[in-house]
């Protein structure tokens, strides 16, 4: 069963489609293509405007400490009430929480530029020869 999951997540990732389960902060699955991501406005503004921080030379840790104090939604606590992310059944004590190291995680993420980035990693299986 394993195997044959992951066959179908190979075909369909070298395909150009997102292998992911839910879309990124930002995007969500389009309503005419579950395969399609599109733009999440809301999130889509939060994301510009931390790359857009950042150009100006604001730090990640900077950048948190002005989103919370504005009292933005953190992303986690965003998908949650939007059905989506791997979050949806947590209670949140502070949905306003911003970390540094969300935003590092913002800036990294390539899907951000419009690129689909399937199997950036492997991993060592244990009932395969070598690396999947």
């Amino acid at each position: 069963m394993l195997l044959h999951t992951y066959k179908r997540c190979l075909v369909k990732g070298k395909s150009g489609k997102h292998t992911s389960s839910h879309a990124l902060y930002g995007h969500k699955k389009s309503e005419s293509d579950k395969n399609q991501w599109a733009i999440d406005e809301p999130a889509a503004e939060i994301v510009r405007r931390v790359f857009a921080m950042t150009v100006e030379g604001m730090g990640p840790y900077a950048i948190s400490t002005q989103l919370q104090a504005e009292k933005v939604e953190c992303p986690s606590y965003y998908l949650s009430i939007n059905g989506c992310g791997n979050r949806k059944n947590k209670d949140f004590a502070n949905p306003y929480r911003w970390w540094g190291t969300t935003v590092i995680y913002l800036l990294e993420r390539i899907e951000y530029m419009r690129h689909t980035a399937n199997f950036k990693t492997t991993q060592s299986h244990s009932r395969a020869n070598g690396v999947i």
